[in-house]
């Protein structure tokens, strides 16, 4: 694979992490917002269910009691739709996390692979130059035995 193609894919993978990472945030905003939706729906039903209970403590005829229970039905019918929003929101949350995760290592990944080739270039050039370095050693000392061996 060539630097340039990996740049891109480097850049690519970026790009891809950074959005589903805005999308967890997005995501975990729902998720908080339909808590704090259950939570006032929660605390709305035990207010309600304690006005009812004082209600019948006193004299209500039959259609009042009617009402009091049916609308109690529909206020934990709300709670339960809610609780099961916060469920769904709550799963798609860590769907979009593991998103991330995914992305940022398949990000390393790249980038680990970018560090390995360049440690090999740099062995590579080490490696040149190490037998340029010797070639010319070698030429040092043949030229000194040349020059040794010459009668003067």
């Amino acid at each position: 694979m060539h630097d340039k193609t990996l740049e891109m894919l480097i850049a690519r993978a970026a790009a891809a992490r950074d959005t589903a990472a805005s999308r967890r945030v997005h995501a975990e905003r729902l998720v908080q917002q339909a808590r704090a939706s259950l939570a006032q729906l929660q605390r709305y039903a035990a207010d309600y269910a304690a006005r009812a209970r004082a209600q019948r403590a006193g004299s209500m005829d039959i259609a009042a009691e009617m009402n009091l229970r049916a609308f109690d039905a529909k206020l934990h019918d709300a709670v339960r739709t809610q609780a099961n929003e916060v469920e769904l929101r709550a799963r798609n949350a860590a769907t979009v996390a593991a998103e991330v995760a995914a992305c940022e290592r398949k990000l390393r990944s790249l980038e680990k692979l970018v560090q390995r080739r360049a440690v090999v270039r740099l062995r590579v050039e080490d490696r040149r130059e190490q037998k340029f370095n010797d070639e010319i050693a070698s030429r040092a000392t043949a030229a000194f035995a040349d020059t040794e061996g010459t009668p003067r």
